[in-house]
């Protein structure tokens, strides 16, 4: 497809940056009405995670572990909340 050039790092830090800022962005809309900052706080620290294991110390392990806790971060998110009784 012609796009072989986005692997190389000067394309990919900045694409994963945006990525990122993207799905941590969707974790804090309307944080306050869903689950709280909790979420928007593990997925801060995922795409540290992520962004130091796969450019700083070239850690897969790391960079999965990240991975692994922006999923749940999302799960948690979405999971849906008990509907309160009404008195």
């Amino acid at each position: 497809m012609g796009l072989g050039f986005l692997l190389e790092t000067a394309y990919l830090f900045p694409l994963m940056v945006l990525s990122l800022l993207l799905a941590v962005g969707a974790l804090g809309f309307r944080a306050k009405r869903r689950r709280g900052y909790g979420p928007l706080g593990v997925g801060l620290l995922a795409a540290g995670l992520m962004l130091v294991g796969n450019f700083l110390l070239g850690l897969a392990w790391v960079t999965y572990g990240g991975i692994a806790l922006l999923i749940a971060a999302s799960v948690w998110n979405s999971w849906p909340m008990k509907r309160r009784a009404m008195v």
